[in-house]
Formats: C-alpha cells, sequence, structure tokens
C-alpha cells in the first residue's frame, strides 16, 4: 500500500530513555493539527494549545500534566527540510526542545532541576540530540572540512 503525500511528510521516532523509564516521541511534520490530532490517537488525552502555540516552530509537551506517564512528545515543524537547508538552526531547535524534554523527565522522576543535577541533565539532553539525528538520517561528514 502507497503511502499518501501527507504521510510521507511525517516522520516520527522514539528515543528511548531507559534509565528514566521514558520515550521521547519525536514528530517531525508540516502541522501543528496533525501532531496535535497524533496526540489524541497515541495516548487518549486531549492536547489544548492556545493560538500562539499554533504557529511554532518546535513545541515539547508534558504528558505527566496530562495524566500520562512514561512518553514525552516533541513537535519540530519540517525538521527534515530545515535540517537540510540550515542545520545549524534545525540543531539548535533541536537543543531547545531537548531541554524541555529533559526537564520533563527530571521533574516526573522527582529529580530536581539545578546544578546540583548538572551532568545528568547534560548527558541526557545529549543523548536526545544525538539519537534523533541519527535516527533522522543527519551526518557531520559532508560539513566537515578534511585538511
Amino acid at each position: 500500500m502507497k503511502k499518501s503525500r501527507k504521510e510521507k511528510s511525517i516522520k516520527i521516532i522514539d528515543i528511548d530513555v531507559p534509565m528514566f523509564g521514558m520515550i521521547i516521541q519525536i514528530y517531525a511534520g508540516k502541522d501543528i493539527y496533525d501532531f496535535i490530532e497524533w496526540i489524541q490517537t497515541e495516548h487518549g488525552t486531549t492536547l489544548c494549545l492556545d493560538e500562539s502555540e499554533m504557529e511554532v516552530d518546535g513545541l515539547t509537551v508534558d504528558m505527566a500534566q496530562l495524566g500520562v506517564d512514561g512518553f514525552v512528545p516533541i513537535f519540530l515543524r519540517n525538521f527534515k527540510k530545515r535540517l537540510a537547508k540550515d542545520h545549524i538552526m534545525a540543531i539548535g531547535l533541536l537543543s531547545h526542545e531537548a531541554l524541555h524534554a529533559t526537564k520533563m523527565i527530571c521533574e516526573s522522576r522527582g529529580i530536581p532541576f539545578n546544578t546540583e543535577n548538572d551532568e545528568v541533565i547534560a548527558y541526557m539532553q545529549e543523548h536526545i540530540i544525538e539519537e534523533a539525528l541519527k535516527k533522522l538520517g543527519f551526518s557531520w561528514r559532508k560539513y566537515v572540512r578534511r585538511s
């Protein structure tokens, strides 16, 4: 069965954070309305956003506040295209949302998000970014100059 054009433009990847029993789900797509629908279908909960949040390029959802444990969904608008066009901006967006996800995971597991836990925070954010880039097929090789 052929995928529709809409389905081809959406990429969903899972990143395990086994130490904390969590999964980060990155939804790389074009339409935040589809992301909201996906959260409802996938997790059986309704996500209500205000008007200003509908135009964002990235959004991380605190599912614990919605009564769902174990998942942190991240929306990245047109991420694969952004990554190909302007990898620095795209990685900045991913890093921004990865920090929100890291904070949500720490807080949901009773780990204060503060300087006393900066190594845990740094390693988790690094893991999220590395896994996301790897699963999205990004390679630094084409950007590194050889002498």
